[in-house]
């Protein structure tokens, strides 16, 4: 498997390994469980984990949302994307390790720092996700971005079957407690992150600039701004590109609620940690081969087929997630979201790749990453406001609406 790749794409795919392991460990896993535990009572605002949880990935994506377009030019203009995505890589480094210092009675706290983490999280992807057309043939967008996505899969499964043994069983480990497994998971996660990026800075990728050299930084940030309404008119005279981004944005909201707000929902369905935990480890063995098929499977049948049987998995998911009443019933909805969560994003992405010009695709990839970003914007804020008002089992409803439009989109898109 590894033969078939060259240098330059092993180092790129192996920043998935790297960044992967925050994804999967401290937003979906680890930090819910986190956040519960800084709670004293009584909680300030009676805010419950799952509201201070959605409001801090909301806020967080908010921000990306206006970072990324000033980021996704300025990478082009200055051939600057892998530096700028070095950059923001760091501050999650910091901030996931920062994690490790919040002590208890320090809820918000804790969310501020994770709200960082997540900023430098998301906007350092979207530069990630920029860069496939600097590292491979058009060719292999959809193989390489799948082999990214199970990469990320194995190597966050690898690190988080430890950072659980540490937290069942923290006298091992000479630990206090789970919480203070917990501190060092996210130390942990920081060192992995940091490490596996180093390739993916080093290796031979020749980013050409637009810019003249000498050009003012400042001048280039307006225009960002500038270029992204021009982008937008731009999409908009390509009509399968406006038609894929809005059913993007909305089938995405799903996902990536999914894979924020999973942790938090089950432990306030009363699901214990054990059977979360061996939930998550059911996605992520599942999802390693099938998004490898994936890849190869749009090949052979389109991408746009691929994404549309991702999103009826999700609205199944998500449907019969308030009947959730004993672990079987968890593990099939991790069986299903295995099979399809890592397929629909790499096939998501290499799909878009090729509806954009490859000299702009910081610019380009900038407006996708905004857009998917916004959908977290208004999908964590939307079943974090709905749990205050009508409870955590039926929050979750408010999404399937979104995905099942984003699927009706997708029948007015042309495959070819």
């Amino acid at each position: 498997m590894f033969k078939s790749w060259n240098r330059t794409e092993l180092s790129w795919a192996l920043y998935d390994w790297a960044n992967s392991a925050y994804a999967l460990i401290v937003m979906t896993a680890f930090f819910p469980v986190f956040v519960g535990g800084m709670i004293v009572d009584p909680p300030p605002g009676n805010l419950n984990a799952t509201s201070i949880v959605g409001f801090a990935n909301s806020a967080a994506s908010l921000l990306v949302v206006l970072l990324a377009p000033v980021l996704g030019a300025l990478g082009d203009q200055y051939g600057a994307k892998r530096k700028l995505l070095g950059a923001f890589a760091v501050l999650g480094v910091l901030a996931c390790f920062s994690l490790g210092l919040v002590e208890r009675g320090q809820p918000l706290l804790a969310a501020f720092v994770f709200a960082c983490g997540n900023i430098g999280f998301a906007a350092a992807n979207g530069l990630y996700d920029a860069l496939i057309v600097e590292v491979t043939r058009r060719e292999r967008f959809d193989r390489l971005s799948a082999f990214g996505f199970s990469l990320g899969y194995a190597g966050s499964l690898l690190l988080f079957l430890i950072c659980i043994a540490m937290t069942m069983q923290p006298g091992w480990f000479g630990l206090a407690d789970p919480i203070a497994a917990i501190r060092l998971a996210f130390v942990l996660v920081a060192v992995w992150w940091l490490v596996f990026t180093i390739p993916l800075l080093t290796a031979a990728i020749d980013e050409r600039p637009l810019a003249m050299p000498g050009s003012s930084a400042w001048r280039h940030v307006r225009a960002a701004f500038g270029e992204l309404w021009d982008t937008l008119r731009e999409v908009r005279r390509y009509r399968q590109a406006a038609i894929f981004l809005l059913a993007y944005f909305l089938y995405m909201d799903g996902v990536y609620t999914v894979i924020k707000m999973a942790v938090v929902y089950a432990t306030a369905l009363g699901f214990t940690q054990v059977v979360i935990m061996t939930g998550i480890v059911v996605v992520q063995v599942v999802a390693i081969p099938a998004t490898l098929a994936y890849g190869g499977l749009a090949g052979r049948f389109g991408a746009k087929r691929m994404i549309m049987l991702g999103i009826v998995a999700y609205i199944v998911v998500i449907s019969g997630a308030p009947q959730m009443s004993i672990p079987l019933h968890f593990y099939g909805l991790a069986l299903l979201i295995g099979l399809a969560q890592g397929g629909l994003q790499s096939i998501s992405r290499s799909y878009y790749a090729r509806l954009i010009p490859a000299s702009e695709s910081g610019k380009y990839f900038g407006f996708y990453n905004m857009v998917g970003k916004f959908a977290t914007v208004l999908g964590p804020s939307l079943m974090a406001v709905t749990a205050l008002i009508i409870g955590d089992r039926y929050s979750i409803l408010a999404i399937p609406l979104l995905l099942i439009a984003g699927l009706i989109l997708l029948f007015f898109l042309d495959d070819e």
